[in-house]
């Protein structure tokens, strides 16, 4: 009947803004490995913040702004460079956000062919290629 669909409709309602909340409230962490073939630029200085070292896993807390942007709360549009809209599981475009700045810095040194984002450990063959 109509009143069972508006029933239906309004827990659906109620269950989306539910799970947003979470994804909202939740704190997302990243695991980060630089790897592969350091630019001269980074030996020394860098952009990248300093708690991250070359071949050193590290643990990074995500902003709020990442997972809003990784969660379609919000569109990054102000490099035209960049997609406003990020693709893949929630967690894939968690890492996606997050990586932004870091692979823009790294871009800024290299080609954009040598700047990787990996979810998964890469091959021996990608790490060596220039």
């Amino acid at each position: 009947s109509e009143e069972d669909e508006v029933s239906t409709n309004s827990q659906r309602e109620r269950d989306l803004l539910e799970k947003q909340t979470l994804v909202r409230e939740k704190k997302y962490y990243v695991r980060v490995l630089l790897l592969g073939k350091k630019p001269n630029r980074f030996i020394e200085s860098t952009t990248i913040p300093t708690f991250l070292e070359w071949g050193s896993p590290s643990i990074c807390r995500v902003s709020k702004a990442a997972v809003l942007w990784a969660n379609g709360r919000i569109e990054k549009t102000s490099d035209s460079s960049k997609p406003s809209k990020l693709q893949g599981t929630l967690e894939e475009r968690i890492c996606a956000a997050f990586s932004q700045p870091l692979l823009l810095a790294l871009s800024k040194e290299l080609s954009i062919d040598s700047v990787l984002l990996c979810t998964q450990p890469p091959s021996k063959a990608m790490l060596d290629r220039e």
